[in-house]
């Protein structure tokens, strides 16, 4: 597997900063990345179960969705790529669009990870304004309150990817820790 990362000067000590490999321009170079992430995350003890085939019919339904027309289409395709994707604890778990069918927008934010392990907190995606397309951490389903956290998709995963591969004690300032 090839990490997200690079340990920097060879190091594998997890003292040691990781060096973060740049953001994908090219189709080619998004699904590399994606393949990387959803490793790193399978390596670190994540549950991956790949999407069942959903009907066209359906997710033309859902595309349909107001929110859903709103989102990043690279996004879009990864919320669709997966039944479940959760930690080893099941208690972080990202919301996926394939088994998802009522609820699907909340406000101005589109719930796309939700976490146990504090309270009852989330990871959003801004669908309107300011800070559209934007990545947010709710604690409590509070959306005033929130904290942005990524400007866009692949910023969100990498940020994420690092906070996996660091592990829960050495990121416990990131506001990530908490989806780990």
């Amino acid at each position: 597997m090839i990490s997200l990362f690079k340990k920097i000067f060879g190091h594998t000590n997890t003292s040691k900063p990781l060096e973060r490999i740049p953001l994908p321009q090219t189709k080619e170079e998004k699904e590399i990345f994606l393949k990387r992430y959803l490793d790193t995350l399978t390596k670190h003890g994540w549950v991956l179960e790949p999407s069942v085939s959903v009907n066209s019919a359906e997710k033309e339904k859902k595309q349909a969705v107001d929110c859903l027309t709103r989102l990043d289409s690279d996004l879009l395709s990864f919320l669709y790529s997966f039944k479940s994707l959760d930690n080893d604890s099941e208690d972080v778990w990202f919301v996926g669009l394939d088994t998802q069918t009522d609820n699907l927008c909340f406000g101005e934010n589109l719930v796309i990870m939700e976490s146990y392990v504090i309270e009852d907190s989330t990871i959003s995606v801004v669908l309107q304004g300011e800070n559209k397309g934007k990545f947010v951490y709710c604690n409590e389903g509070i959306y005033e309150d929130a904290e942005i956290i990524a400007d866009d998709f692949f910023s969100f995963l990498q940020l994420h990817a690092y906070c996996v591969e660091l592990g829960k004690d050495t990121v416990k300032n990131n506001p990530l820790w908490a989806f780990v």
